[in-house]
Formats: structure tokens, C-alpha cells, sequence
């Protein structure tokens, strides 16, 4: 992780950004034949998102756990994460979920002008 985190910083400071917007570590499960993260239970999982963030807050950026709705009921402890906002995926027309979510990814087949194919549409809600 501390591999991924560097490269993130590098990019930013290379480039001289300038964040309005939180820095997400989206986990997903692998398509790949062997990766490193293959079978990370999720106690693992809650300690690289908590590592993440640590680590981005601590060099003064905005951390946001991103996740689905599987993960969330089957691998994060989210009581963990619950001092980072969420950003969740959660494809149904209304926002329902018992935990606070600042970022709604509700589909994943939207669509825009100048982009061919599907695209993940994002709402976001600040608290």
C-alpha cells in the first residue's frame, strides 16, 4: 500500500494540483488471475483503508473510502472507517443505506455527450 500511496503522492506533486475534492483508494475485487489482494479477508481490507487515509490526511489531503454495497455488508467494518466520509456504489433510484454517505455512485451505464459507452454516475452530497 505504502507502494500506491507514493505514486499518488508523486503524481500530486509533480503536477502542482490543487485538490477540491477528496483522494479515493478504490478497492475492487480482482478480474485478475493472481493478484496480491486475492482472498484479503476483510479485517486486511479495513486496515489498507485505514492506512490510506491515515496517510493522506496526515499529508494534509481529504480521504474518502470508497465501496459497494457487497463490501460493505461482507468485508469492511465500517464502524473503523466511520471517521472518513463514504462514497458508495448503489445502483437503485433512491438513496437508502443506515450508514452517511457523501459521495452516491447510483449507476454504472449512464450516459454523456462526448464519451462513448457506459459511465458511472456519481452524486455528491456533503454533509
Amino acid at each position: 500500500m505504502d507502494e500506491e500511496i507514493q505514486f499518488i503522492l508523486d503524481i500530486l506533486s509533480d503536477t502542482g494540483a490543487e485538490l477540491n475534492m477528496p483522494i479515493v483508494l478504490d478497492w475492487e475485487i480482482p478480474a485478475a488471475d493472481n493478484p496480491r489482494t486475492k482472498n484479503m479477508d476483510g479485517r486486511t481490507l479495513t486496515d489498507i483503508q485505514l492506512h490510506f487515509c491515515g496517510q493522506m490526511k496526515k499529508m494534509g489531503y481529504q480521504p474518502m473510502v470508497y465501496f459497494n454495497w457487497h463490501q460493505s455488508e461482507n468485508l469492511y467494518y465500517l464502524a473503523d472507517l466511520e471517521d472518513y466520509p463514504f462514497w458508495l456504489a448503489l445502483y437503485q433510484e433512491q438513496m437508502t443505506y443506515p450508514w452517511r454517505v457523501e459521495m452516491w455512485q447510483w449507476t454504472h451505464t449512464g450516459r454523456v455527450p462526448g464519451i462513448s459507452g457506459d459511465v458511472d454516475i456519481n452524486v455528491y452530497m456533503p454533509y
